[in-house]
């Protein structure tokens, strides 16, 4: 299947996703359209995404038999304790950093930290939530594999090799991930690129992501009802904070770093994984 990505020009692409966000940008400020509450962000990234999966596969126009190639190869190759074990490690990566970075900024001006936990929590209603999973969980993972590990990671793996591939495909992933988001995007964006070279399958990387993001919805949906508003910490809490949350990024930063150590392509064995990979 992975041949289909070639017929998509980077340029081209580019051109198609900013027209995309300008329409749908357009569209969304009509004002007829922004007094409907259910109309959020949620709403329109759910649109914006479609609109992208429609067009490529409006593009790729991809044989039945190459589907059934690609789902007989990721029954065959998939490991689920894999994608599991990479999508709870990598939660824990975020949520540790979380942990450290909040407690720190508490120890040296408790003001802002508990400025921050007394805004109230915005709860979103139940049809945002459904456009919430249907952007995070399902489309956006769909996507971005494909322009991201199907598209750009061999194109600039071709041209520049394929660890120069891994860094600068991840790069551009975490770029357009907002805020701390940059930090975890980026490891993110190295394990997916990792999994699909090591199974040349673009539906194993998607799955993982789907993974990822699903236990980071529930982790954050769950947040909006559970949360109590007016919480603040304790100086002894933003203690014991830190301390779990380096824990947890040690643990959580050791396993990914072993994990892209062990399936990072050397540098003399490029040229092959590129060969074996050209001939999918």
């Amino acid at each position: 299947m992975e041949r289909y990505f070639d017929k998509i020009s980077l340029f081209k692409l580019i051109f198609i996703y900013i027209a995309i966000i300008i329409a749908i940008g357009t569209i969304s400020e009509v004002e007829v359209l922004k007094d409907k509450s259910f109309l959020d962000e949620n709403f329109w990234m759910t649109v914006v995404n479609s609109v992208l999966l429609i067009y490529f596969i409006l593009k790729f126009k991809i044989k039945k038999d190459d589907y059934i190639d690609t789902f007989n190869s990721f029954k065959l190759k998939v490991k689920y304790k894999e994608v599991l074990t990479l999508s709870i490690v990598d939660l824990v990566m975020v949520f540790s950093i979380c942990a450290v970075a909040i407690s720190t900024i508490y120890k040296i001006n408790p003001e802002i930290v508990d400025s921050m936990l007394s805004e109230p929590v915005e709860k979103s209603s139940f049809i945002s939530t459904v456009f919430l999973f249907t952007f995070i969980v399902i489309l956006a993972p769909i996507v971005e594999e494909i322009v991201f590990r199907g598209i750009l990671l061999r194109r600039v793996s071709f041209k520049f090799g394929v660890r120069k591939g891994i860094i600068i495909s991840s790069i551009v992933f975490a770029i357009l991930h907002p805020g701390l988001g940059h930090i975890f995007s980026f490891i993110a964006g190295v394990i997916f690129s990792l999994i699909y070279l090591k199974y040349n399958n673009i539906l194993i990387s998607t799955i993982t992501h789907m993974c990822y993001n699903f236990l980071y919805f529930i982790v954050t949906v769950s947040s909006m009802f559970f949360i109590n508003q007016n919480t603040s910490i304790s100086n002894i809490e933003s203690t014991i904070y830190i301390f779990v949350g380096v824990l947890g990024l040690v643990f959580s930063f050791g396993y990914l770093f072993k994990y892209i150590k062990v399936n990072l392509p050397e540098k003399n064995s490029e040229k092959n994984v590129l060969k074996s990979y050209s001939e999918i």
